[in-house]
């Protein structure tokens, strides 16, 4: 069952771009962080803590659902900073 007190309400008008952050795991690509910012300078960022088991995929979700609904924002997947 779905627990409405977890739901994210995005602002799609006012994000400008948006990212998924991913980086290398013992079991693969391991994409925890997804991020955003708005028209008006501010930066979200959302990290899926449950990503790294594999058993939850929020980040990724969240970031193909924005890609679905508002192709023309800029997007990116990129490497973690962690990496570099």
């Amino acid at each position: 069952m779905k627990d409405p007190s977890r739901n994210l309400f995005l602002p799609l008008p006012r994000i400008a771009s948006h990212a998924l952050v991913c980086r290398s795991g013992p079991k693969g690509e391991i994409c925890d962080v997804w991020s955003f910012r708005t028209t008006g300078g501010e930066t979200e960022r959302f990290r899926d803590p449950e990503a790294e088991s594999g058993a939850c995929a929020r980040a990724v979700e969240l970031f193909r659902e924005v890609l679905d609904v508002a192709p023309a924002v800029p997007a990116e997947a990129r490497p973690s900073v962690r990496e570099k």
